[in-house]
């Protein structure tokens, strides 16, 4: 089925049970195009996706701004609070402004204030900016090896007290193909990538790079204030052709 045009402001919702708490939208098959999903929050213990919870279809061209999990009387983990995607792809879409409550007294702990990716989720052509956690990582959680991040913007996503665990913009758990992909952030106390050896780890650009062999760099990707770049940044014609590309022909 398809479904678009769809608008969702100030959003309040919450449910019982561990696990249970899943996304102002939720996808699990068809699309979901052209869509917004502004000022939400997902309230409870186990909460997954303040914006979206996707476990199968397309998501395209959407925002998903200022999306929230927040904490509850119980105490539970929270995952992605602008995103929760264990399948399915989304492409060409925008998660800014959200994050991980400032309600910490109740989470356990927090994973990818930005996304939480596992499953064999695919992301695409995406901007994740902007988004805060004040108990561990505010930017973008890969959690499984099947996971594939392609071409995507995560940058300036920030911790909100010092001493935060893993204050990075890619929390990299699992040996996910990583390709072509910006990583940015100048908040005190960030860091780019968690592990910047890893080699599936490709034409990307993090502060942390420092073997070229995989085509990562380390320069000022010279943004734009929209987050794309400037024609004279050094990630202009870094990346690699990927099967997907029009006219791609390698993976």
């Amino acid at each position: 089925g398809l479904v678009e045009r769809v608008e969702i402001v100030k959003a309040r919702l919450s449910a019982p049970g561990y696990g249970n708490q899943s996304g102002t939208i939720s996808v699990s098959g068809g699309i979901l195009r052209d869509s917004s999903v502004t000022d939400t929050v997902l309230t409870g213990y186990g909460v997954r996706g303040g914006g979206l919870y996707q476990t199968g279809g397309l998501v395209t061209n959407c925002t998903f701004r200022a999306c929230f999990n927040s904490g509850s009387s119980t105490e539970g983990n929270s995952y992605g609070g602008g995103a929760y995607l264990s399948g399915g792809t989304v492409v060409a879409s925008r998660f800014v402004d959200g994050g991980i409550s400032k309600n910490t007294s109740k989470i356990t702990a927090k994973y990818g204030a930005a996304a939480y990716v596992t499953g064999t989720a695919t992301v695409r052509n995406c901007l994740f900016a902007g988004n805060t956690s004040a108990l561990n990582c505010p930017g973008v959680h890969v959690a499984s090896a099947n996971a594939t991040i392609d071409n995507c913007t995560i940058a300036d996503n920030a911790i909100l007290a010092a001493g935060v665990a893993n204050p990075y913009q890619l929390y990299y758990e699992a040996n996910a193909k990583v390709r072509n992909t910006i990583l940015f952030g100048t908040a005190d106390g960030m860091s780019d990538l968690s592990n910047p050896g890893a080699e599936n780890v490709t034409n990307c650009r993090f502060k942390e790079a420092t073997d070229d062999s995989r085509g990562n760099l380390a320069d000022d990707p010279k943004f734009r204030s929209d987050y794309r770049i400037w024609r004279s940044s050094p990630c202009v014609d870094a990346g690699a052709v990927l099967n997907w590309h029009d006219g791609g022909t390698t993976d």
